[in-house]
């Protein structure tokens, strides 16, 4: 692996053939020619994590992509929670999609713009097996461009005890990000071809949150804190990054 940039106190690789290097304040992450260049970054099992960068546009033929992986008591690595922006195939809407086979049984959508939520949606998970990538909101390119200036986590652990004695533990993935743009939730989520909700609302960050539930005893082997994000931002831009937390 790459020599590692330390900043903030967190160690970043540069990955595929993207460059990295430090500047005063902060990061610069450039030279994106395809879907597996980016950076990783050790968060070292914060149960917060925010990353700000300069504003960039996602314009057609980008993907912004970000994917968090934990490492669980038999020190697997395991991939949690992913999203993509992405263009449809004829480019003419940007896509909000998520793997939705790492999501809960429930998938929530939420929208800030000023600090108030704007809207919110809760999705059911589809059972179908051929899909994987699902589409859970439409950007509206007409009203304005998508921008990006920050990705973040939240991880949260609730142990709950049962009537009958037994403990479930519940672990809550909130995962976002901020910027701006416009964005129509869908009215079913589905892998291709997304049926346009009600509503199109102003945003400045988008919240995806899901929770998976198992037994005490399996909680720390199957699961762990966020330790890793792997972050590929193929955008023509170079991304400053200007602070983490």
């Amino acid at each position: 692996m790459a020599t590692p940039v330390n900043f903030k106190g967190l160690n970043h690789y540069a990955a595929g053939n993207a460059a990295l290097r430090s500047e005063k304040d902060g990061i610069v992450l450039e030279g994106f020619k395809n879907s597996f260049d980016g950076i990783t970054i050790k968060t070292n099992g914060a149960k917060q994590w925010e990353l700000t960068f300069n504003p960039v546009e996602i314009k057609k033929e980008d993907v912004f992509g970000i994917s968090y992986n934990v490492l669980d008591g038999l020190k697997r690595v395991k991939t949690v929670a992913q999203y993509a922006i992405t263009y449809s195939p004829d480019g003419k809407y940007a896509y909000l999609a998520v793997n939705s086979r790492l999501e809960g049984s429930k998938i929530e959508l939420a929208g800030m713009k000023d600090g108030k939520e704007v809207f919110k949606e809760v999705y059911d998970k589809p059972d179908d097996l051929d899909c994987n990538w699902i589409v859970i909101a439409i950007l509206v390119l007409a009203a304005v461009s998508v921008v990006a200036s920050n990705v973040d986590y939240e991880n949260e652990r609730t142990v709950v005890t049962h009537p009958n004695g037994t403990k479930t533990v519940t672990v809550r993935t909130k995962k976002s990000f901020g910027g701006g743009g416009v964005v129509q939730p869908v009215a079913k989520v589905t892998g291709t071809k997304p049926e346009p909700g009600k509503g199109e609302f102003p945003f400045d960050h988008l919240y995806i949150t899901s929770e998976r539930c198992y037994t005490e005893e399996s909680a720390d082997e199957l699961d762990g804190p966020i330790s890793q994000v792997i972050f590929t931002p193929k955008v023509a831009e170079q991304i400053y990054i200007t602070d983490e937390v």
